[in-house]
Parts: C-alpha cells; structure tokens; sequence
C-alpha cells in the first residue's frame, strides 16, 4: 500500500505544479493632470511574471511639467481566475530630466571674478534628476495567452530640481556669485490605457 501511494506521488501530474516565471511586458499611455496644464505620458515595461504576480523595470517620457525620462521598477498583483481581471500596481525610481528648449530657465548674472559691463550675460539653468513614484488600480483584458488591454487609474508623483545663478552684491565692486535651488514636485492623477503580452 505504501509503496503504491509512493508511486503515484512521483508520477508527473500528480502533484499540484508551481507556475513558472514567464516574460510578460506592458505598453501603455496616460493622461496625467494636478496642479499645472493637463500633459500626457509614454511609458514601456518589461519583466517576469507568476501566477497573480508581475514584476516588471521600466521606462518611458513624461510630459507633465518638464518632459522628462522616468526609470523605473514595480510590481502589479491580478485577482481572479477569469479573463477579465482587476489588478493593482506601485513603481517607483528616479526622473529624469529631458527639458525641450523652450523650458529651460535661465539666469541673468556674471561670474564674481568679472567686471560687469554692458548688460549681463543669460546662463541657462542646470536641472537635476529627482524622484518618480505612482501607484494604483485598474483593470485587464486578457486572452488564452495572457495578452490583452488594460485601464487603469492612479496616483503619481516626480520631481525635478533646478539649480540657477545669483548673484549678492555686497557694496561697490563687491559681488560673488552663488547657486540657488529649486524642486519641482509634480503631484497628479493618471489615466492610462495599455497592452499587455
């Protein structure tokens, strides 16, 4: 008797199998908006998944604000057996800067150790890479295969610091000249639609 449950329980098949780790990647685009003009972003992740679980680095380009390069790791949880599954997620990592031309800043000073004359010369701003988190819920779509749409709504947060020149000027021919600095936390909500593989 023992020798036969032994058998069975070394047959393939008899025992309950763990999912394995597959390659799983998501694609999807938002519409972000909070304190400042409503934008959009891009983003691309890719990763392993098993079972609910889903762990995913990516990256992409926010237009909130600043455009910029969020880069990024995570990890999103499915509920449910069916095709049609909620899900929920949080990322988080650094952002950074890609600024347009027409969003750099710039300061309106001399170096201490030159003599001013004329008008002073424009010195662009120097921006630095900050912080990238969101987190949220949502909803998939998927086939046979585990492909298919997502939806999703969440809350999502970066920043950006911006260094500019100033300068104090302490009486006649007495100036030095100093960094100021600046974050930018760009707090908003986002909507985004997606596809999964």
């Amino acid at each position: 008797m023992c020798l036969c449950v032994s058998v069975l329980f070394l047959l393939p098949g008899s025992q309950a199998q763990k999912p394995a780790w597959k390659f799983t990647g998501i694609a999807d685009a938002g519409m972000v908006w909070g304190s400042y003009e409503p934008s959009g972003d891009l983003r691309l992740r890719g990763g392993l998944q098993r079972g609910a679980w889903s762990l995913t680095a990516g990256s992409g380009f926010d237009y909130y604000r600043f455009r910029s390069v969020p880069v990024f790791a995570g990890g999103q949880y499915f509920f449910g057996s069916s095709r049609s599954k909620p899900f929920v997620y949080a990322h988080g990592g650094v952002n950074l800067p890609a600024l347009q031309e027409y969003e750099i800043g710039y300061s309106w000073s001399n170096p201490p150790s030159m003599i001013r004359i004329g008008p002073w010369t424009p010195v662009p701003n120097t921006y630095k890479a900050g912080y990238y988190a969101d987190l949220g819920a949502g909803n998939a779509w998927l086939g046979k295969k585990g492909h298919g749409f997502t939806v999703s709504f969440g809350y999502t947060a970066k920043s950006t610091i911006e260094e500019s020149l100033s300068t104090a000027y302490g009486g006649p021919g007495i100036s030095t000249t100093y960094t100021e600095k600046f974050t930018y936390n760009m707090n908003r909500f986002a909507l985004r639609v997606g596809y999964k593989w």
